[in-house]
């Protein structure tokens, strides 16, 4: 992190805790903030995205996972 940080308390679902704990100390704090950095910067994409008239849904974002495996497969193949 690259600001000052404050100490909050959490609390997961067991299995999200024990992703986090296995983290390992000292890098838990981080890894958390990284995954919210993450959601946000995913959620302003979608915003955008939608401002300039795109629907992001989950069946097109699966659809679009799947032809990007399948390019990458082709990919691979002919390597």
């Amino acid at each position: 992190m690259t600001s000052p940080g404050r100490r909050v308390t959490v609390y997961l679902p067991a299995h999200i805790a024990d992703i986090v704990e296995n983290q390992g100390k000292g890098n838990q704090s981080r890894y958390l903030a990284e995954a919210v950095q993450t959601l946000e910067r995913r959620r302003a994409t979608q915003a955008m995205l939608r401002e300039a008239g795109y629907l992001v849904t989950a069946e097109g974002v699966q659809r679009m996972r799947e032809k990007v495996q399948a390019l990458e497969s082709r990919r691979k193949s002919r390597g």
